[in-house]
């Protein structure tokens, strides 16, 4: 396209528009991030502040808080391999001898039992921990929710068929060995009568 055609007023219009719409794109997409980052703060202080009202509250129902934001591991093999994870809990408490885990939510969606996330981090907490159950306490609704998993599915034995071929063979060899005992060893070989029998 050849520009000495257009007049240079249109030039510097457009080229105006264009430097425009560059900053115009970069302050958008700073208010964005500040806004996300501003959320994300938010949230940050609601969890701690949920987090405080929730020790507040297992105080009141008579446990004993034993610590915030305890950590723990435990490991993984991967394909044979040693592979550490390492997580939080929000509380520890104890009443009665017992010990609980204690996470702590906010929102609409995150205290739900209906949500996978949520409920995958109460199994890991059961698994990760030394403790006696795990609580889900909702901030929001200032509610407790004792959280019980099944005890794990005992594998069943890959076939009944070969258990029963094993007592069966087991049988037949008791058998066996009992009738050869009581005839003295058994038919002679030369006469196919049991030894000692006179003719």
């Amino acid at each position: 396209m050849d520009l000495s055609a257009v007049p240079q007023k249109w030039l510097v219009v457009a080229l105006a528009f264009a430097c425009s719409l560059v900053l115009l794109q970069a302050a958008w997409f700073s208010l964005s991030r500040a806004l996300r980052r501003r959320r994300m703060l938010a949230r940050i202080e609601r969890g701690a502040e949920g987090e405080r009202e929730a020790a507040e509250y297992m105080q009141n129902a008579g446990f004993t808080v034993l610590g915030a934001q305890v950590a723990s591991s435990y490991v993984l093999l991967v394909n044979d391999e040693p592979q550490p994870v390492e997580l939080r809990a929000d509380l520890i408490v104890e009443k009665r001898s017992r010990r609980f885990v204690v996470e702590v939510k906010t929102g609409r969606v995150a205290p739900r039992l209906d949500t996978a996330s949520t409920r995958r981090q109460l199994l890991e907490y059961q698994l990760a921990f030394d403790v006696d159950g795990v609580l889900l306490f909702d901030a929001d609704s200032a509610t407790l929710r004792s959280v019980e998993f099944p005890e794990p599915r005992k594998r069943r034995a890959k076939s009944t068929g070969l258990v029963l071929v094993a007592a069966l063979a087991v049988a037949v060899l008791a058998y066996v060995l009992s009738h050869h005992s009581e005839g003295g060893g058994g038919v002679s070989s030369s006469s196919g009568e049991p030894p000692g029998t006179a003719r």
